[in-house]
């Protein structure tokens, strides 16, 4: 399966347009190149989506072969709380949830304040879960680094399986 860069049209092997190329003179003998069939513009390989099988282009997919709507389907309450922990990102996490503007990987805060916020945190998702995993959703998914680093965490922590 290929995707055309210029107008996204799917085609499969063998579909490709062979054009030739005079380079502007055409005494001279034609290169041979492949073209989409739709509207002759570049192609590249298309990838599966390893959950939907969708095809996509290789930048567009996430570590494992994620596509951006199943990522975003694994998202869990659980899993974000491993991976916020795995990632020692527990105060932009925890205190994401009450203010919109993210602290940085290099704020230093007490681990006893950290698990003070960890708690509040667990017991807003117990009260609330739906939007608990509404914050978990923002906290990934707004964030092109994030979402790389999540689906990155998802592909070790499903491969220690």
């Amino acid at each position: 399966m290929f995707i055309c860069l210029d107008c996204g049209h799917h085609f499969e092997s063998g579909e490709a347009a062979t054009l030739k190329d005079y380079h502007g003179d055409r005494t001279l003998k034609p290169e041979n190149f492949t073209a989409c069939p739709a509207c002759h513009g570049a192609y590249e390989e298309a990838k599966s989506c390893t959950e939907c099988c969708n095809s996509y282009l290789e930048d567009e997919l996430y570590p494992g072969d994620l596509c951006r709507a199943c990522l975003e389907a694994k998202v869990t309450l659980s899993d974000t709380v491993k991976y916020v922990a795995d990632y020692k990102l527990e105060v932009d996490f925890y205190l994401s949830h009450w203010t919109e503007s993210k602290l940085g990987r290099d704020s230093s805060l007490s681990q006893e304040l950290v698990k003070i916020v960890q708690d509040a945190w667990t017991a807003f998702a117990e009260r609330a879960p739906e939007e608990a995993l509404s914050v978990c959703k923002k906290f990934v998914l707004d964030d092109g680094l994030g979402m790389h680093d999540y689906a990155e965490w998802l592909k070790e922590v499903n491969h220690e399986k």
